[in-house]
């Protein structure tokens, strides 16, 4: 009876252990150690459990020599095992659900369908298994036939174990909608297909070559799937999208050659006005050469920039609107501590820094001439985030503040918080990751 035991329990794990293995390999090395070490005590420690559990039975079944008196309870026991190794697999395993599904169904049909090859050639080559009970059950089939099952998962392993490899790298990877349930169709209708299947030996050959045909086609499906996935990733390299930063910096550069034809034509009006001035000076034209210089004076004088932290964005940002505020008596001092470039999403800093701009200088324009205004901003970048402070009058109720802001919190792009100092004034901050 031991060696009985054994014989099973020896049959059972040879056709659990290697289909788990390839099931939890594509996923493995996305899992981080803490979900490791609960898939390998559930699903190995279960398949172990569970298989004492079918091998006490099937010695219980040889010792009564009456196949039909554990039916139900073989048929319980079976159902048990696959119904806890799916859930246990579904649940465990962080994946897309369609994709752990996919490598579920693939393996197992898979080795259903060696199963069914194996059993039709065991009771081919070995006589004594067209009688007794559970002839055509992997579990109670002999050493010899127990040989022949491990020559075909032998034969057949290596091709598998490289296929699941490949087809790790594109597992997790995005992929168009309804490209993976699609390819869950093929193994569930080749599970069918072997489950509905008679283990008659009259009709062996036709069923063998059948199924044997029908594993072909489902590594071909899977083979040429890999190929598709394979080359639409090597397309997309290709034609990478266009990155946003980048564009921004293109228009940066436009911007920066018009100034510069402004600043060559500035300059070159400006030689005009040297050469007359020295005209005016050789003639001893002293009052109109005066007029001209002050005038000259007078329209060069450029008011000190606000800002000046290196960054262009930022820069361009603060000083074109903050920078008319000091014409009229506000106040207006800020500092930044930022890199030139700065690794965010330009298309939600440009918005959310200029809607802290614009209600500040709102609130500022809006207070009395006679009240003396002031505003005070700062920019910091440290730990991949960028934190915006500005403080400016209390005049408003904070209610009424910042509905742009609002607008770019709630659909989750920033953050921001608006309070009320102690001093009255206003302080409003922005975070942006």
């Amino acid at each position: 009876m031991i060696f009985y035991f054994f014989r099973a329990l020896l049959g059972f794990l040879m056709q659990t252990v290697p289909p788990a293995f390839l099931c939890i390999y594509p996923f493995w090395a996305r899992q981080t150690w803490e979900r490791k070490r609960p898939v390998l005590f559930f699903v190995f420690g279960g398949f172990l459990i569970l298989g004492i559990f079918i091998a006490m039975v099937f010695m219980d079944t040889i010792r009564a020599g009456k196949p039909a008196s554990n039916v139900n309870l073989i048929n319980l026991l079976m159902f048990l095992e696959q119904g806890c190794c799916f859930l246990i697999y579904l649940f465990v395993i962080r994946a897309p659900f369609f994709k752990k599904l996919y490598c579920l169904t693939f393996i197992s049909s898979f080795y259903a369908g060696i199963a069914l090859v194996a059993s039709f050639l065991n009771r081919l080559l070995f006589p004594e298994l067209s009688v007794g009970p559970f002839v055509q059950d992997g579990y109670l089939w002999p050493l010899s036939g127990l040989c022949l099952y491990v020559v075909l998962v032998a034969a057949t392993y290596p091709f598998l174990f490289r296929l699941m490899r490949r087809m790790s790298s594109h597992l997790l990877t995005p992929t168009r909608t309804g490209f993976w349930p699609s390819l869950c169709v093929p193994p569930v209708l080749f599970y069918l297909w072997i489950f509905l299947t008679p283990n008659d030996l009259f009709y062996g050959w036709i069923i063998t070559s059948a199924t044997a045909l029908m594993l072909v086609l489902l590594l071909c499906v899977a083979f040429f799937s890999l190929q598709n996935l394979t080359w639409v990733a090597e397309l997309e390299e290709k034609t990478t999208p266009p990155d946003p930063q980048k564009a921004l910096s293109r228009e940066a550069c436009a911007v920066f050659n018009e100034k510069l034809q402004s600043s060559e034509m500035l300059l070159h009006d400006f030689r005009h006005h040297l050469l007359v001035l020295k005209k005016l000076l050789d003639d001893d034209d002293l009052g109109p050469a005066n007029h001209l210089l002050q005038n000259l004076l007078d329209e060069t004088e450029t008011a000190e920039p606000i800002l000046t932290s290196g960054n262009y964005l930022i820069d361009t940002l603060v000083n074109g609107r903050l920078g008319a505020l000091s014409e009229k008596g506000v106040a207006v001092s800020a500092q930044a501590s930022v890199p030139d470039i700065l690794p965010l999403d330009y298309n939600t800093l440009y918005p959310s820094l200029l809607a802290v701009l614009n209600t500040a200088a709102a609130v500022c324009e809006a207070a009395s001439p006679c009240s003396e205004s002031e505003l005070t901003l700062s920019l910091d970048y440290s730990r991949q985030c960028l934190r915006v402070v500005c403080t400016f009058p209390g005049t408003q109720p904070l209610d009424t503040l910042s509905p742009d802001l609002q607008a770019l919190s709630v659909s989750g792009k920033c953050r921001f918080e608006c309070e009320r100092c102690a001093d009255g004034r206003t302080q409003l901050s922005l975070w942006l990751s």
